[in-house]
């Protein structure tokens, strides 16, 4: 039975799914378990994610409210605080404890805020809930992997034993060597197929909400002794099933690697991330790690925490792995993760480039997320050698400066190709509207006027035919005084224009298209011979060897029509806008196309003996019906050139393709393939007047010009979709690059939101274009700034702890009195700042105390994790006030440090060495297993 055969049936026919290199999953029933149908019967002590989601909603909706709120008389407004009412969201807290709807000064107070005194206080506390519901509930999926100081490695490991312990009293346990937690719980689930294949953030609410995921997530966190918080449960059970996915981070982790899989290997280099994350799917299958009906979730999962700019919807075919943009996007969206993590995996490219554009970069995670990027573009375009160690600050120098110029090109070249060719009939008509404001410009282009000889006092035979305005001054030829133009209009107006066109103005028309027409050709050639080098920077290492290093010889190729009569010239049909490159590398021949309208380089599959000597007419011809495609080799230079093309020694460093003189040749000859100073591309610019004796306007010139402009259908409709929402002016280029017209920048604010509002200036002009996200890295800096944050120094941030870096200065708030350390404080809590010991080292963190211990503290997510080892509060709140006398009697008496299990560590897992060592069960599992039920699990 195949997989689309059970789509809408519970994942529990598994063993039906093809086998992989991996053992087949293990066989289950189309019903539960007893067990999990027991344990099914018991409602779990914590709120399910529908729950919390739920929750969500009422304080968007209490929000609201308060923002409802206009009344400024004091008693009138307490009064309806406890009047007004908030109707429950179907499925939350209030909705499934009470009754009657509470009212919004019950609400405000559950939730730990003072209640406001006045409509100004409503709408700062409307912030505070609008920003809180914002958060995303299950983050980027990495659970505690994902904490701001992340899970230890001491504890990993014990949900490693626990999870092949035969003491825990959860039924499946313990886990078999080849059965991974995600697996585990989907067996049995309610979660289909379908389920499978659509967004992940459903599938994994759907799945943690089971029965057998809160069990676990309750006694791994009990196990742990972890503090208690909303989502801290299903925390653990992320952590899980990471740790099965992956485990060798759990060891040491590397930047870009993820599951033993490495995504910025040289061979992915030039590929869309899309085929990456195939691979990586085809990776865990093959690999044991995923079963094939589960193996895109857990693809899904592991990018979303480890690289989640691999997950953006929307990415043009352009922006591939290891380019300049590729960098971008992976800066970028490390931008939005540090501040709203799990965000960018439900996100646009588009939006991603656009909502990252005014999120500050000085964040210890950016910076960091910054600096790897560049390294990893320095080393794709051979500007830094690959390195085992981190790169120097000198050599992150040089990649900045590097990328930089990169950028600025990309940005002037996207401006170049959007040149228009200049038109002598717009300029001369935006002459006449100068010159007669108050004439129709319709009547501009009506040929009623006649040409007469004043000196004769008639109209002779020559001088019949009638001319247009337009037509006149197009021509640009001076009126002698022994001529004037007459027709059938007022005699005001034809003796004004008959004393214009004796002017030099009207001279001036014919100059002034020559000089923006040479200047336009002049910018559109360069934009292309831009384009044509990031094309080749861009492609696969391969690829770019054959470029670089090969023996390469150029085509061109036209298409002609055969006159009926088979002896009139060939009619032109489709002027070459494409370049054929041969590339011979150590004998092997390779045939490449360039297309910068379409801003692609494909390799072609036609037949090598149409690009092989001799290179004759009747060899590389092709005829189809009336239509000839005449294909010819391509030597501009004569020969001068010819040392440039030839094959050269392949060595083992990667080339720096983009700045390489053999890619600047390439662009070269793909300028002169589009021989934009030909003659007749001048003539059909110049347009058809009624002097132009039988010129053709030329729709294939017609075709060649509006081609010049790469992806000219995009520009006016982005992604042909509803991203944008009616922001026309927003589009995107060959490049990748995202340009706002000024003239939109309003209506972008309202599509993106508040993110948007730094473009609100660009609205105030009327032709500038605004390069969204295009910005040049000023500063790559990830240990300076940070103060006293990380007192351990930089080697603490392989660890994972660029984020934890930056919870002091949040709870310090902007204004650094605190107020965010004061807030977490209401409700009768204690909380505080200070140092603590993490392995050998000693960091800044924010910390909470309860039951007579320190734990972790994030002003976002709330308390997390174990015990803190040796905290020393600096700075103490409680009850929404900074309080030093607290500091020595939370330190010496009431919360002395906590004992820290001490493992014997390997390099090994203990999935991998399931019988390296047996520990004694901890007292949670111990008391799970004398109190069976304590869990709502009933185990046998």
């Amino acid at each position: 039975m195949s997989i689309s055969s059970v789509a809408h049936r519970p994942i529990n026919l598994v063993t039906e799914a093809p086998e992989t290199g991996a053992k087949k999953a293990d066989a289950v029933t189309a019903n539960p378990s007893p067990q999990e149908h027991s344990s099914s019967v018991a409602t779990p002590a914590v709120k399910t994610v529908q729950q919390l989601l739920a929750d969500q909603q009422d304080m968007l909706s209490l929000a609201d409210k308060l923002r409802g709120l206009t009344t400024w008389v004091d008693h009138k407004f307490s009064y309806q605080l406890n009047s007004d009412v908030v109707l429950p969201y179907v499925g939350s807290s209030y909705a499934l404890a009470r009754t009657t709807p509470p009212t919004l000064a019950t609400v405000i107070t559950d939730l730990g805020h003072d209640l406001p005194q006045n409509v100004v206080e409503a709408k700062e506390l409307a912030d505070i809930l609008e920003k809180k519901a914002s958060v995303l509930l299950l983050g980027d999926f990495g659970g505690a992997l994902s904490w701001p100081i992340p899970m230890s490695r001491t504890d990993q490991y014990r949900i490693a034993q626990f999870l092949l312990s035969n003491d825990t009293g959860l039924p499946g346990l313990p886990l078999s060597t080849d059965r991974g937690v995600l697996d585990y719980l989907l067996i049995g689930s309610s979660v289909t197929h379908d389920d499978l294949k659509g967004p992940a953030t459903m599938a994994m609410q759907k799945l943690l909400d089971t029965p057998k995921a809160l069990a676990l997530g309750q006694a791994l966190q009990a196990h742990l002794g972890g503090v208690a918080s909303d989502t801290s449960i299903y925390d653990y059970i992320l952590a899980a099933i990471h740790l099965r996915l992956d485990p060798e981070s759990s060891l040491k982790k590397i930047r870009n690697q993820t599951a033993h899989f490495d995504l910025l290997r040289p061979e992915h280099w030039g590929l869309t991330p899309s085929h990456v994350v195939s691979e990586l799917s085809r990776h865990l299958v093959d690999n044991g790690r995923a079963a094939p009906y589960s193996a895109t979730l857990a693809t899904h999962l592991l990018l979303a925490s480890s690289a989640p700019q691999f997950l953006v919807k929307d990415i043009p075919g352009g922006v591939t792995v290891g380019s300049a943009m590729w960098a971008q996007l992976t800066i970028a969206a490390a931008r939005i993760e540090a501040q709203t993590p799990g965000r960018v995996q439900n996100m646009t490219y588009a939006e991603v480039i656009a909502q990252a554009e005014s999120i500050a970069a000085d964040t210890y995670a950016t910076q960091l997320a910054q600096r790897g990027a560049l390294s990893d573009w320095a080393v794709a375009n051979g500007v830094l050698k690959p390195s085992e160690t981190e790169h120097s600050a000198a050599e992150i120098q040089q990649a900045r400066i590097a990328y930089n110029d990169r950028l600025n090109a990309l940005v002037t070249s996207s401006s170049l190709l959007q040149t228009p060719v200049p038109s002598r009939r717009d300029i001369a008509l935006e002459h006449l509207k100068a010159e007669f404001p108050e004439v129709d410009p319709a009547f501009f282009e009506i040929r009623v006027l006649q040409l007469r000889d004043t000196n004769a006092g008639r109209v002779y035979p020559n001088y019949l035919t009638r001319r247009s305005m337009l037509d006149i001054v197009m021509e640009g030829k001076p009126l002698d005084r022994h001529h004037k133009w007459i027709a059938p209009v007022p005699q005001t107006l034809i003796d004004s224009f008959n004393t214009y066109v004796k002017t030099k103005k009207h001279v001036e028309v014919h100059k002034l298209f020559d000089t923006h027409y040479e200047a336009a050709m002049k910018s559109l050639g360069d934009g292309h011979h831009e384009l044509v080098k990031q094309l080749v920077s861009n492609l696969p290492l391969a690829d770019r060897r054959n470029f670089e290093c090969g023996d390469v010889k150029f085509f061109h190729t036209n298409k002609y029509k055969i006159a009926l009569d088979f002896t009139s010239p060939l009619e032109l049909t489709e002027r070459a806008r494409t370049l054929h490159v041969k590339t011979t590398l150590n004998g092997e021949v390779t045939i490449y196309e360039i297309d910068t309208s379409k801003g692609t380089i494909e390799e072609q599959a036609d037949p090598l003996d149409k690009f092989s000597e001799p290179y004759s007419p009747e060899k590389m011809d092709s005829r189809k019906a009336n239509i000839i495609t005449r294909r010819s080799l391509l030597n501009p230079y004569n020969g001068a050139r010819d040392n440039e093309a030839r094959e050269k020694p392949v060595t083992s460093e990667i080339p720096d393709s983009y700045r390489s003189k053999r890619t600047d040749f390439i662009a070269d000859m793909y300028v002169k393939a589009l021989a934009l100073d030909g003659e007749e591309l001048l003539n059909h610019a110049r347009g058809i007047t009624s002097f132009d004796k039988g010129r053709a306007l030329g729709s294939v010139i017609d075709e060649f010009f509006l081609n010049l402009i790469p992806f000219r259908s995009a520009i006016n409709n982005f992604l042909q979709g509803n991203t944008l929402d009616g922001v026309g002016d927003l589009a995107m280029d060959a490049f990748g690059l995202i340009t706002l017209g000024a003239g939109k920048a309003a209506q972008a604010v309202k599509v993106f939101g508040k993110g948007m509002s730094g473009l609100k200036a660009a609205a105030k002009a009327t032709k500038a274009v605004k390069f969204i996200g295009a910005a040049a890295i000023e500063f790559v800096n990830p240990v300076g700034g940070v103060g006293d944050v990380l007192v351990g120094g930089a080697r603490l941030v392989g660890r994972g702890l660029a984020k934890g870096a930056d919870v002091v200065t949040a709870l310090r708030g902007a204004s650094g009195s605190y107020d965010v350390l004061k807030a977490a404080s209401k409700n009768n809590r204690i909380v505080a700042t200070g140092t603590f010991k993490l392995a050998d080292d000693v960091v800044q963190g924010g910390a909470v105390f309860e039951n007579r211990k320190w734990y972790s503290l994030d002003p976002v997510i709330g308390p997390y994790g174990t015990a803190l080892a040796d905290f020393k509060p600096v700075t103490v709140a409680a009850n929404g006030e900074i309080n030093g006398n607290w500091v020595n009697w939370l330190t010496a008496v009431v919360a002395p440090t906590p004992r820290t299990p001490t493992f014997l560590m390997s390099s090994e897992t203990p999935w991998q060495r399931p019988r390296l060592m047996t520990l004694p069960p901890s007292p949670e599992v111990m008391m799970l297993a004398t109190s069976k039920t304590s869990l709502g699990i009933t185990v046998p």
